[in-house]
């Protein structure tokens, strides 16, 4: 089986687009992060990390060449972008709801994954290199399958997390219900083309994972430096305060 020009291209050029687009919005939250300075910490930081991560890859790929495909659910990248996933969460929960991503909170976010990491840590097992739903399958009551298995709902949480387990108030958030709900389906866009990643291990797959992070860091870097409001930006004039607060109030999420 031999690459397809278009798709080595896609392949290399969404490599290089995502690093390079995760670093440069990173920057760019990092320079103005006095205006918001936890929220923009928080963000810069995701986007550090995710990176760092997608660097780490690209010059392995230079070293070694591109492959034809992926193993199915490789171990590193699997938990790795389940721990990148839940980081794109702290930015939006904090929006949402300020002090929502302290400790606490935090740490019931990240429990899940910090089983899911430590656990086969500890226990002496080999973990078995993937390559086709036939191996997946003969293998599929060996632990170290199906707890990476078990890692897969990760990627499907940020959308019910954002919509229903941060509480939101109009009168304390500096967003509104459609923001909620696009950043919540755009950080679900991420996670549902990585999962793809991680269950096919095509190099096609891989392309839209990395091209959906490009896509999502240009409009989370945009939304958070040019469109997204802070708690007393607007000035109400008194006679259509008490119209405004009532839309608010009326608006559901």
């Amino acid at each position: 089986m031999t690459l397809l020009p278009t798709t080595a291209v896609w392949m290399s050029l969404a490599e290089y687009g995502a690093t390079g687009t995760m670093f440069l919005c990173a920057a760019l939250l990092w320079c103005r992060r006095h205006e918001n300075r936890k929220q923009r910490i928080l963000q810069a930081a995701a986007f550090v990390m995710g990176g760092t991560w997608l660097l780490s890859r690209l010059l392995t790929t230079c070293k070694e060449g591109m492959p034809e495909s992926y193993p199915l659910l490789p171990v590193l990248p699997l938990y790795g972008g389940c721990w990148f996933l839940l980081f794109l969460l702290l930015y939006p929960a904090e929006a949402i709801r300020p002090g929502w991503s302290g400790w606490r909170n935090a740490w019931l976010l990240f429990l899940p994954v910090i089983a899911l990491s430590v656990i086969p840590a500890v226990v002496p097992d080999e973990f078995r290199e993937l390559h086709s739903y036939t191996e997946l399958l003969e293998s599929i009551g060996e632990p170290n399958v199906w707890f990476r298995l078990l890692a897969l709902p990760v990627f499907l949480l940020p959308y019910p997390v954002l919509r229903f387990c941060v509480p939101y108030h109009w009168r304390q958030s500096s967003v509104d219900a459609k923001w909620i709900r696009a950043y919540a389906s755009a950080v679900q866009g991420v996670g549902v083309s990585y999962l793809l990643f991680m269950t096919t291990g095509t190099l096609v797959s891989c392309a839209i994972f990395l091209t959906c992070c490009t896509l999502f860091s240009v409009y989370a870097a945009y939304q958070e430096l040019y469109v997204r409001l802070f708690p007393g930006d607007v000035q109400i004039p008194p006679e259509k305060r008490k119209k405004h607060f009532a839309e608010y109030q009326n608006k559901t999420l």
